[in-house]
């Protein structure tokens, strides 16, 4: 149907408008909200099509307080957010480094890093390695470890310096808001006991 109106569809990454017909916060939801200009529900296409031509977004405006009640977070506030950072930019500056035990697995953290304009690589840099990133590059940049409880023990180093490390949801949390908040997502160094 959309296709019949003049609509093209494209990959989530490259999408002005997002429509859904019941929200999750899946990967390809996540991609698109980091470039998209609206949010619309099934009704915007299906409703375009009846009439023979592309309706205005507004009254098809994705509103669902279920979904962002469970994720602690308002859509049109997310937009908002992209708007100001810029489309696509919400990840611009920041590498993330992954372990291997990450969940969702790295090739969808990729996807949604790179369509929020970010980097992501699967190692861990040494402290040494960090500290020299940190000490030449520009303050804007930020480089960030991403991990859970099992690969910890992969993090010693790490964690005997005192680098914070976040779990993927800095990522996946950071995509649905528009927004980085560095302090919600870190592991905590209680987590952690050392082997020995």
């Amino acid at each position: 149907k959309a296709r019949e109106i003049g609509m093209h569809v494209v990959m989530a990454s490259q999408c002005t408008h997002l429509v859904v017909g019941y929200p999750t916060r899946t990967a390809n939801f996540l991609r698109a909200l980091c470039v998209c200009d609206f949010v619309v529900r099934t009704s915007w296409i299906s409703q375009s099509h009846a009439i023979g031509y592309i309706l205005p977004e507004t009254g098809h405006i994705l509103r669902d307080t279920n979904f962002e009640n469970s994720f602690s977070f308002v859509l049109v506030k997310s937009l908002e957010n992209q708007r100001i950072c810029g489309k696509g930019n919400v990840f611009k500056d920041v590498t993330f480094y992954c372990t291997p035990s990450i969940r969702p697995d790295f090739d969808t953290l990729n996807d949604i890093v790179e369509a929020g304009g970010g980097s992501i690589e699967q190692r861990i840099p040494c402290v040494e390695e960090l500290s020299e990133l940190q000490r030449t590059s520009d303050p804007r940049e930020m480089y960030l470890i991403v991990s859970c409880i099992e690969d910890l023990p992969l993090l010693e180093e790490i964690i005997a310096n005192a680098i914070l490390i976040y779990t993927t949801e800095l990522i996946l949390s950071g995509a649905l808001h528009q927004k980085l908040h560095l302090s919600d997502w870190h592991i905590s160094s209680s987590d952690y006991i050392p082997s020995n």
